[in-house]
Order: C-alpha cells, then structure tokens, then sequence
C-alpha cells in the first residue's frame, strides 16, 4: 500500500485533552513546557499555558502485523506499520481549542453574574493567546521520506544493529512531499514475504523503527532534520510445531491476509481469510477479513455477505455493547453504496 495521508478530527482525543487544559486554566497554573525531541514530543498535560513551547518534529509509531505486541510462528509474512504525526501541533491545537471554550464559559458566566469582571480580565491574557500551530515537513517532490527509515534490533543493554532481515517498502509512495498539521497523519508499510520470514530464527527481537535526516542531508531548507525513533516493538516468533492449535491457526492466517491485501494479492488474501475462517468459525475477525478479501477480489456481494455475518455474530456475542461496531458500518456502508442498493 502506497503512503497514504489522512485528516483527522480527534474527537475523543480532543475532548479529554481539552477537559484536562481546561482544568488547570480554572486552576491559574502557568508553567513553561518545552518539548524536546530524541525521538518524540511528548503529549500534552495540562501544563501548557501562555507558553506552551515545543520544536516542530514528527512522532513515530509502529505496529507489526497490526499490534504492538506481536506473536507469529515462523513463516508468517510481517506487515510493518509506521504511522507519523505532529504531535507538538496537535497538543498546540488542542490548548488553542480548550481556550476557547473556556473563554466562552467566562463570557457567558460573567453575563450572568456568576463571576467578576476582574476575574474574567485576569484570565484575558492566557485565554485568547493562541499558540503556534507549526507544521514539519517531510520528503520533497524529488523524493519520499521512506528514504531516511531504517529498522534496528535493540539488544540486552541498549546496544542496536541492523535487523537480520531486510524490510521493504510496499507500493510507491502516493505523494512524495508531505506536510504534517495538527489534523494529518501519514503511513508506510513494510514487509518480509512468508519465504523471508521462514528464515527467522524463533526467539524475541526488539525492533525500533527509525526515522532519521542528518544535518548534512541534501535537501531543501523547508524540510525536517532529525532523528525520531518509535517505542520498540517485541517480535516473538514461535517455532512451527505441528499441529497447531485452532487459536494459532487464527492468528496466523489473519496475519497473512493482512499482508496480502496490502500487497494487492488478493487471491492469496481470500484463500488465507477462508483459512482463517475455518479455524475460527465465530471469529468476529475472520469474517471481516473474508469480507475485505471479496470487496479486494472485486465480489462486493459476497463482499457484503460476509460483513453482514459478522455484524450477526457481533450482534449474537454482544447484544448489550459498550460501544458500535462503526468500523464494520462503514465497510458495510461502503459496500452497499458501491452496489447503489439502499441501507435497510
């Protein structure tokens, strides 16, 4: 899959954060925050009043086969995930928003007498500055930022090196200059075929992904210069040992079918999500993947289908859910307006 760019709202995300700013604005708190960046800009706390400081710099995360917590049996294909943010100007955003809101509490507040004049003019200076919201770029027309990532295996006492197996790009990038905001986000992906994989020694690797543009790098002025570094990753992978339980067999084929549908095979993806689905028969998971590899193999009936069943067992496991299956409505969603038949 190519480096796709997303806008988000951070609707939750934005809530809580802003209700904890909010908190400590009513509180008076004023402190000086600056956010330096090893690897990444940490989030905000609530601290950050009239002078909110950070450096401009991408926030990097990874996940392997769809989770931070990996666990594969050899010859698993990988699928590795780097997702990059401004975290500073998002956290900048959220301040800006947070006094807002706070501001027209106060004005209204005050226009019912429930707070002072002098009180609402004391707190006049924090709450209608507005921070910075600075942008970071990334890569330029002439070439993409996957060109600065690289992959290390962090060893027992800090010491890194090259992972023992090579991670390639999946697909062209779409764009290759890109500006993170408060509300973009931008992935890669990498993979290591099942053959490669095969190869892989069983045991814990602890992988970091690394995004770094050295000072001496010939590129334009406007873009970043830095290191950024993920969380690191625990790889484990298990040794093949036949026969496997149904709950590996699951996991594994999931896996393959994530990898396959992003690396546009999705003759392979379908045959590993009927794999997956005779393992796990109720698996919530399975049926989505049989879904995603029938809209992939361009079926969006038998694509709808099985969303459809899912939805069910979805329904049947949890008839009094704490939160929607909305993901599984938008492909459901999706699915149906392709079809131009009417949600019933």
């Amino acid at each position: 899959m190519p480096a796709t760019t997303t806008k988000r709202l951070l609707l939750a995300g934005a809530v809580g954060i802003a209700l904890l700013a909010g908190l400590y604005f009513w509180l008076h708190i004023r402190r000086s925050v600056s956010l330096q960046v090893k690897g990444q800009p940490e989030a905000a706390t609530g601290n950050e009043i009239e002078e909110f400081e950070y450096v401009a710099a991408p926030y990097i995360s990874m996940r392997i086969n769809g989770t931070h917590e990996p666990v594969v049996a050899q010859g698993t294909p990988l699928l590795v995930s780097l997702r990059a943010a401004n975290q500073g100007a998002m956290n900048a955003q959220l301040i800006n928003q947070a006094h807002k809101q706070r501001w027209a509490a106060l004005q209204e507040k005050l226009s019912s007498g429930q707070v002072q004049k002098e009180e609402v003019n004391a707190l006049a200076p924090s709450l209608q500055h507005e921070l910075p919201v600075k942008t970071v770029q990334l890569g330029s027309e002439s070439g993409g930022w996957e060109q600065f990532v690289r992959f290390v295996q962090r060893l027992p006492g800090g010491k890194e090196e090259p992972l023992p197996w090579k991670l390639d790009p999946i697909g062209a990038s779409s764009e290759k200059k890109l500006v993170l905001d408060a509300e973009t986000t931008v992935q890669l992906d990498f993979g290591l075929t099942p053959e490669a994989a095969a190869a892989i020694a069983p045991g814990d690797y602890e992988i970091v992904g690394i995004l770094e543009v050295p000072a001496s790098a010939s590129v334009s002025a406007e873009q970043w210069k830095g290191r950024s570094e993920t969380d690191p990753v625990t790889l484990k992978v298990l040794p093949q040992q036949p026969p496997p339980s149904a709950a590996d067999r699951l996991r594994s084929e999931l896996d393959a079918v994530k990898y396959f549908l992003v690396t546009n095979q999705s003759a392979l993806a379908l045959q590993h999500a009927k794999a997956a689905l005779a393992a796990g028969p109720t698996d919530i998971d399975a049926q989505i993947a049989l879904g995603d590899s029938k809209a992939a193999q361009n079926d969006p009936q038998g694509g709808l289908a099985a969303y459809q069943a899912a939805l069910q067992e979805f329904q049947s496991q949890s008839p009094a859910p704490y939160e929607p299956p909305s993901l599984l409505f938008e492909k459901i969603s999706k699915l149906r307006k392709g079809l131009k038949t009417k949600p019933q």
